[in-house]
């Protein structure tokens, strides 16, 4: 499955929604209910997120908010996002 994850930037305080298309991969046992993501690092890099940053994910028709948290770097350059399933973790 794939998500779009929309990111909010500019110094100016002006938003613009840079929208990313991700792989979803199962979340590590020990991030379960902890509302964090771990996006490769390299997506994370070029969206210029910092760990701790507030993400929004959209699958269908559904939302949450969760915190950029350090990626693994066994998942560079794979366009992983590593999370909970977003039902539950709405």
């Amino acid at each position: 499955m794939r998500q779009s994850l929309p990111r909010t930037v500019g110094e100016d305080k002006s938003t613009h929604d840079i929208k990313v298309s991700l792989t979803v991969a199962e979340a590590h046992t020990s991030d379960v209910g902890r509302r964090i993501a771990r996006i490769d690092p390299k997506v994370a890099e070029e969206l210029g997120l910092s760990t701790g940053d507030a993400i929004e994910i959209t699958a269908e028709k559904e939302k949450t908010t969760v915190l950029n948290w350090p990626a693994y770097q066994e998942d560079y350059g794979k366009g992983l996002i590593r999370i909970m399933a977003i039902r539950a973790a709405s």
